[in-house]
């Protein structure tokens, strides 16, 4: 099991909108990501910064994340929310959340 977290910006006016739509995500979003391999996948909020966490079950991340991009219920839920999104860095993945490096973990 791998142990992710990752941050991203988000636009002041669109707070209310992702919250909204995470409070409510769609079953089908939820089904992408178990069949990803990812379980206690978390998103919290601080002003207008993003932080994910999620912990990775299967063998090869990258293979399981080209799957979620493409189902096509998942990639109608990105175009509703990856324009809300504020990428803190460039060139980093294509919807600009950044991977976080572990620094600390106690079991």
């Amino acid at each position: 099991m791998q142990r992710k977290a990752m941050v991203i910006g988000i636009k002041p006016e669109c707070i209310d909108d992702y919250k909204k739509n995470h409070a409510n995500t769609w079953p089908e979003v939820l089904e992408t990501i178990s069949k990803g391999n990812v379980k206690n996948f978390s998103i919290f909020i601080h002003g207008t910064i993003l932080f994910g966490y999620f912990e990775y079950h299967g063998n090869n991340l990258d293979q399981d994340m080209k799957k979620w991009g493409e189902n096509k219920k998942m990639q109608e839920w990105w175009d509703i929310h990856i324009p809300m999104l504020e990428p803190l860095e460039k060139g980093n993945r294509d919807d600009g959340w950044i991977y976080m490096e572990e620094i600390f973990y106690n079991k």
